[in-house]
């Protein structure tokens, strides 16, 4: 499975290969799925950061979104989407690491740290 960095990466390299619809089906569904991996994170930074909770808004506004109908459309979604999650990622990397609930983020168990 991909992370998010690699799936934008996929999606926004512009020397990549061009997307089949499955492909662009696919990436979409996994850049949702990232979105609300990364708001957690992101709940727990202080609210002095409205640049990552404008990111986190937009990414998950998109995320909500129906892919739009034809194929032209469907890869402007996706390469939006792509774009609000790498500036979470962007956001994220940039932000000092003072959360308001630290102990609120979802850490592995001892049995899945070993694994």
């Amino acid at each position: 499975m991909c992370t998010a960095s690699e799936t934008v990466a996929l999606v926004l390299d512009e020397e990549g290969p061009v997307l089949d619809s499955d492909d662009v089906s696919d990436l979409t569904a996994r850049l949702r799925g990232h979105v609300p991996e990364l708001v957690p994170l992101a709940d727990g930074v202080s609210p002095n950061f409205a640049a990552l909770h404008a990111a986190v808004a937009e990414g998950r506004r998109l995320a909500e979104q129906e892919a739009p109908a034809g194929d032209v459309l469907r890869r402007d979604h996706l390469r939006r989407l792509a774009t609000a999650v790498q500036k979470i990622l962007n956001q994220l990397d940039g932000t000092p690491a003072v959360f308001l609930h630290p102990q609120s983020l979802p850490f592995p168990s001892a049995a899945e740290a070993t694994a």
